[in-house]
């Protein structure tokens, strides 16, 4: 009977433990969502950033761009699209900093997006936080938001770019994602991953 009791109770332990476990995992992944929530990408023109002098406080370029997202840890890292396919990072330690690089350096740093593969439903994005069965990701040219909480089912088919099959533990770096039409209000919006292809490995 001792023996039954001992047992019941180990069994009882290591299950609080993973429901714990699961809980902590699923509350640091709100938290990042919450932090997401802040915030949204700003839209800018190649004229616009052109306009950037060498010289300026990161302040005064804030202020000639306009606020965005700063997707920085420690310092900041603000993030602009820049035509609708080109994404700006500025990343500096404080706005008081002088930017050294006018307008037209700050241009040639500029990361291209291909769009070619994409449509409102399906679109080229970066892994930000995984959870049990979501996904925070990045997406900074999409016309309808720029982050989005995605929820990984059983149905959701994951490959490599090749076509290759993959799990949910693979997925991480750069990836296109389709989605269902579906897609809340919220900020940051949710939705549901009908396909993704993980195209780094």
């Amino acid at each position: 009977m001792k023996f039954k009791f001992k047992c019941l109770l180990a069994v009882g332990l290591v299950c609080f433990m993973s429901v714990m476990s699961v809980s902590a995992k699923e509350v640091e992944y709100e938290k990042i969502v919450q932090q997401y929530a802040k915030g949204q990408t700003v839209k800018i023109s190649m004229e616009q950033l052109l306009e950037v002098k060498a010289g300026m406080t990161y302040e005064e370029v804030v202020k000639l761009l306009g606020a965005t997202r700063d997707i920085g840890s420690g310092r900041h890292v603000l993030q602009y699209v820049v035509d609708d396919n080109k994404i700006l990072y500025l990343g500096f330690g404080d706005y008081k900093e002088k930017c050294l690089r006018s307008g037209a350096d700050l241009a040639k740093s500029l990361v291209t997006v291909d769009k070619s593969d994409e449509d409102e439903l399906t679109f080229n994005a970066s892994l930000i936080y995984k959870g049990e069965d979501r996904i925070l990701v990045s997406s900074p040219t999409h016309p309808m938001f720029d982050v989005i909480d995605l929820l990984v089912s059983d149905e959701t088919e994951i490959v490599y770019e090749d076509g290759q099959e993959a799990s949910f533990e693979d997925i991480s770096g750069k990836l296109l994602i389709s989605i269902k039409p579906m897609v809340t209000k919220s900020i940051p919006p949710q939705g549901a991953a009908v396909k993704i292809v993980i195209l780094s490995k």
